[in-house]
C-alpha cells in the first residue's frame, strides 16, 4: 500500500493499517525512522485489540524505543498479546517471568507461558524449555522432556537446540547415546555456524567418533575458530602442525602457539618454551623460552615450573611439558 494511502486508513482508525504505519516509521521503511512515531502508531492499534501491536508497543516499552523503558509497561501490553495467542509474546512473557522483568521472577510462570509457545511450534521457545526440562528449573528435572523439545527445536533448524540435540547424544543424556546422531546434529548445527558445535566436530574428526577420522577435517573445524580468535583452538593447530606425521609444519605451529600465547593460554606458553629450548621451528634461545615459562609458571602450571627449575640449575635436556 502506498504510504498516502497507508496514512489515510490509519488516520480513519484502521488498526491494521496503523500497525502496518508504525512498522514502517520503526524500521525506516518508506520514511525517516521515527521511533517515538512508530510507538504512537502502535499505541493506537494496539488499543483496538490486535495481538501483533500490542506485542510491538511492549517491546518498545521493554526496550526504550521511541519512549521511556519500562518493564511494568512492557509486560503488560505483552501480556495482552500472550492471552491472544501470539506465540512471540507468549515466549518473551515466559522470558520476563524468567528474569525478573517487570515482575517478581516466577519459575513456574516462565515455564507456563514458555510451553503456550512451544506449543504452537515455536522453536526458540522449545529449546529454552528443553534447557528448563534438563535443569530442573521451574519443573521436574526430566532429561527425556528435555531431549524430546529440543529435538523438535533442532528439527525445525535451531542451531542451538541441534547442538544442545548432538551434545545429548554424545552424552545418551536423555536419549540413547549414539555418536552418529550425536555427529549429523554437530554437523548441521556447524554449518550455520554454531562456534561450540564446529569445535566438537573438530573433536569429533580427530577422534573419529560419529565418523572417520580426518585429522585435516579437524583442523579445519579448529582453524575456522582460530581464526576468530578461540586460543583453545589455536592451541589445537599448535599441537596439531608438531605432531601430525606428514602434515607437520614448525612454522605453523609456532604461529598458532603464539596467537594462544598471547591470549594468556599456559599450555601454548609451555610449548612454546620448548620450542625456543630445542631450536625446533626457530633458533634456539633460552632468554625467549625462559619468558615464556614464567608467564606460564605464574598461571600455576607445573611442566613450565618444572622446566623453569631445570633451565636455570643447567640448561640440559627437557621434555615435553
Amino acid at each position: 500500500m502506498e504510504l498516502q494511502e497507508l496514512t489515510k486508513a490509519a488516520t480513519a482508525g484502521d488498526p491494521y493499517a496503523q500497525n502496518e504505519l508504525g512498522i514502517r516509521h520503526h524500521l525506516g521503511n518508506g520514511v525517516a525512522q521515527d521511533l517515538a512515531e512508530a510507538a504512537s502508531w502502535y499505541r493506537k492499534s494496539a488499543e483496538q485489540r490486535l495481538p501483533q501491536p500490542q506485542y510491538n508497543l511492549g517491546l518498545m516499552y521493554r526496550e526504550g524505543f521511541g519512549v521511556e523503558k519500562n518493564y511494568g509497561t512492557a509486560i503488560d501490553w505483552i501480556s495482552k498479546a500472550a492471552y491472544q495467542g501470539l506465540a512471540n509474546a507468549q515466549y518473551d512473557l515466559g522470558l520476563m517471568h524468567e528474569l525478573g522483568h517487570g515482575t517478581a521472577k516466577d519459575d513456574s510462570e516462565a515455564v507456563r507461558w514458555l510451553t503456550r509457545a512451544a506449543e504452537q511450534g515455536m522453536p526458540e521457545a522449545q529449546n529454552h524449555l528443553g534447557l528448563r526440562y534438563s535443569e530442573g528449573r521451574g519443573v521436574s528435572k526430566d532429561d527425556v522432556q528435555a531431549a524430546q523439545w529440543t529435538r523438535r527445536a533442532a528439527e525445525q533448524g535451531l542451531m542451538d537446540a541441534q547442538h544442545n540435540l548432538a551434545v545429548m547424544y554424545l552424552d545418551g543424556t536423555g536419549a540413547q547415546q549414539d555418536d552418529a546422531r550425536a555427529a549429523f546434529w554437530t554437523s548441521r548445527a556447524a554449518r550455520q555456524g554454531h562456534e561450540g558445535a564446529t569445535y566438537n566436530l573438530g573433536q569429533m574428526y580427530l577422534k573419529g567418533r560419529g565418523m572417520p577420522q580426518d585429522i585435516v577435517k579437524a583442523m579445519t573445524c579448529f582453524r575456522v575458530l582460530a581464526e576468530k580468535g578461540n586460543a583453545l583452538c589455536q592451541y589445537n593447530l599448535g599441537v596439531l602442525y608438531r605432531e601430525t606425521g606428514a602434515l607437520r609444519d614448525d612454522e605453523q605451529s609456532l604461529f598458532w602457539y603464539k596467537k594462544a600465547a598471547a591470549q594468556g593460554y599456559a599450555d601454548a606458553q609451555a610449548n612454546l618454551a620448548l620450542m625456543y629450548m630445542k631450536g625446533q621451528g626457530v633458533p634456539q634461545n633460552y632468554s625467549i623460552a625462559t619468558e615464556y615459562l614464567l608467564q606460564a609458571a605464574n598461571q600455576g602450571h607445573a611442566g613450565a615450573q618444572q622446566n623453569l627449575k631445570m633451565i636455570v640449575q643447567n640448561r640440559g635436556s627437557f621434555g615435553r611439558s
